[in-house]
């Protein structure tokens, strides 16, 4: 199950809330992009409980980053929500670190090892007007704020994309390794 959360903050801790949880898996033979969002604070609960229900049926999780922050996030929000933390059954890649491995000091790396820049070096592809991370926290507060719902979808064009990309970069990082 591929993994990627939007937060309210990048501090982590009990105040940060995962908004935006998106999910990716491979189901016959079509990759699905599965999104989980909390159109207010008090629908997390609920949010969580349904995340629940999809991660119990997972033996692995793959994230960008996760091992430091999607993960310990969900476990936090799981008890935040009085619920059991449903991840902790799942074995982890986060790919983050093979990327490290494998293009840290390689002309792959030379705008960086983000998603994006991966994607750029890897697939040619460029975002476009992707909304950089450091924003996504300040776009829900004011969807909080006036309820304008068209503000976040470049948040969640953001986090599908996401998610794609960690499905092929596992496929490249298992071509590299193999």
């Amino acid at each position: 199950l591929f993994i990627d959360t939007e937060t309210t903050g990048l501090a982590g801790g009990t105040g940060t809330y995962a908004f935006l949880v998106g999910v990716g898996f491979v189901e016959g033979a079509e990759f699905v992009v599965r999104q989980y969002f909390i159109r207010d604070l008090s629908e997390e609960k609920a949010m969580m409980a349904a995340l629940s229900e999809l991660l119990a049926e997972y033996e692995w999780s793959v994230t960008y980053n996760g091992r430091s922050f999607d993960l310990p996030l969900l476990r936090t929000r799981f008890i935040m929500t009085r619920q059991r933390p449903r991840i902790d059954h799942m074995g982890h890649l986060d790919l983050l670190h093979s990327a490290r491995r494998l293009w840290g000091r390689s002309p792959v790396a030379v705008n960086g090892l983000s998603l994006g820049a991966l994607e750029a070096a890897l697939f040619a592809f460029e975002r476009g007007l992707d909304v950089p991370g450091w924003q996504i926290p300040e776009l829900y507060f004011e969807y909080l704020k006036d309820g304008d719902p068209g503000r976040l979808l470049p948040v969640l064009a953001h986090n599908m994309e996401d998610i794609v990309t960690l499905a092929a970069l596992l496929g490249v990082i298992h071509g590299a390794v193999s």
